[in-house]
């Protein structure tokens, strides 16, 4: 039996780390893409020992930079000829304004658009898969999001909280126009709980540092957080159940507006606007 392929983003450490080892258990080939090229040959050494799985693969890519992502997608289209699986996982929190390469704010460009432009990239490997299927990092911190649109200029007072839940709406509402527009490839998205990891304090600073420092100690561990998300990577139950939101392996009822399809709509076409734009000037 051919083993099945699978692209995961941000495993250099916390929840795609473990899904990464979860699924080399498994015997999938995994190929990593992260931006540190030291912490990926550790991660790949790490689950190579503890599976004896020699199919992972590094790709390295800053998936802040549409460029670095278009170089990356070109790297596995090299190595393989289908995908069956790419899980959408990196993730940034930053309690400051910081603006990305191409000239969004650095959560929506991270959380966000990297997931819209590296899955539409992927696109033509997807497809050539049995059982294609996307996998997006969710957060019940989507409920704060009230604007998940493109986010460039700076506001007079930034508020990180408030730009981390807009690009999870985002997320989520990706999530349920892909589903609508591809049908051939199942797509979700998951909330893998208050999971311990960097993310709250690798780019903060003062009270948000402390205060993640402090209140990480009760969350849950990243190998605790990936039970729905090697749910969804695996199980052969889930027809019909494309689009939807996940949470302890269940379907759950997200935010009003993340089922708002003027929004989503919008937000789509504006994505779409906005990679071509992008690509446009790459290309020039």
């Amino acid at each position: 039996m051919t083993a099945k392929i699978c692209v995961i983003t941000g495993a250099n450490r916390g929840i795609g780390k473990e899904m990464a080892l979860e699924l080399a258990k498994r015997k999938w080939c995994v190929i990593i893409v992260c931006r540190n090229n030291c912490q990926a040959k550790k991660v790949k050494e790490e689950i190579i020992l503890k599976t004896e799985n020699v199919n992972i693969h590094i790709v390295l890519a800053n998936l802040s930079s549409i460029k670095d992502i278009i170089d990356a997608t070109d790297q596995i289209r090299r190595l393989y000829s289908r995908i069956d699986l790419l899980v959408n996982n990196v993730g940034v929190f930053r309690s400051e304004y910081y603006i990305s390469q191409n000239g969004f704010e650095e959560q929506y460009a991270v959380n966000y658009f990297s997931v819209f432009a590296l899955t539409h990239e992927l696109l033509a490997l997807l497809n050539k898969s049995n059982d294609p299927r996307v996998i997006n990092l969710g957060s019940n911190m989507h409920r704060l999001g009230m604007n998940p649109l493109p986010f460039r200029k700076k506001k007079k007072f930034y508020n990180g909280i408030s730009a981390y839940a807009n690009s999870k709406l985002a997320i989520l509402l990706f999530t349920w126009q892909f589903a609508k527009k591809h049908q051939k490839i199942s797509c979700y998205a998951f909330h893998p709980g208050t999971v311990k990891t960097e993310i709250g304090n690798k780019y903060s600073k003062g009270i948000f540092s402390y205060g993640w420092k402090f209140m990480s100690q009760f969350f849950i561990s990243p190998a605790s957080s990936i039970r729905t998300g090697i749910y969804l990577a695996t199980n052969d139950s889930l027809s019909g159940l494309s689009g939807n939101y996940f949470f302890k392996m269940k379907v759950v009822s997200p935010s009003n507006k993340a089922r708002n399809k003027k929004l989503a709509n919008k937000l789509w076409e504006e994505s779409s606007m906005e990679l071509n734009r992008i690509k446009q000037e790459i290309y020039v």
